[in-house]
């Protein structure tokens, strides 16, 4: 049976995972911000600009409403400015919901799909190269452990 000590020291490691993780994906959102930003005339693509463009690449077409539920802690207000901007330098379109004549869909444009793209190849880079000092075995094991965690998370 494990001791308290011997959970403190698996928490300890999980945390020490989590912080390094946190940064590889933060300099992998910083890049690809970056990139965007280069295509933005009027100054640097946000975090919650970025964050808007990957819930688009990967949920889809969404209304105003859904959108604003994804992104907690972003007001209605600002959450039209960053669609104007992001409309603007040609990462969203925005059509009139036929479901509901007062609110508009809002799409990823191809640009901000290989904005995307490029994210998700770096965090695939990232997620090789984790899996590069594993054996076949042992990257069997941990997929099916953060298949676990995965669902948890979730869950709460």
């Amino acid at each position: 049976m494990a001791s308290f000590g011997d959970h403190r020291d698996h928490v300890g490691t999980v945390r020490e995972f989590i912080i390094l993780m946190t940064k590889r994906m933060k300099q992998c959102a910083d890049t690809n911000r970056l990139r965007c930003s280069e295509q933005l005339d009027a100054g640097k693509m946000s975090a919650q600009d970025f964050a808007l463009v990957l819930a688009l690449a990967e949920h889809g077409t969404m209304p105003v409403k859904d959108i604003a539920a994804r992104l907690p802690g972003i007001s209605l207000s600002t959450l039209t400015r960053v669609l104007d901007k992001l409309e603007e330098h040609g990462f969203i379109t925005r059509t009139l919901d036929a479901g509901d004549r007062r609110s508009f869909l809002i799409s990823a444009t191809d640009k901000s799909l290989e904005a995307a793209t490029n994210y998700f190849r770096q965090v695939d880079g990232v997620a090789e190269s984790m899996l590069g000092v594993l054996t076949d075995s042992e990257r069997q094991t941990l997929a099916e452990l953060l298949g676990k965690v995965r669902h948890r998370l979730k869950e709460e």
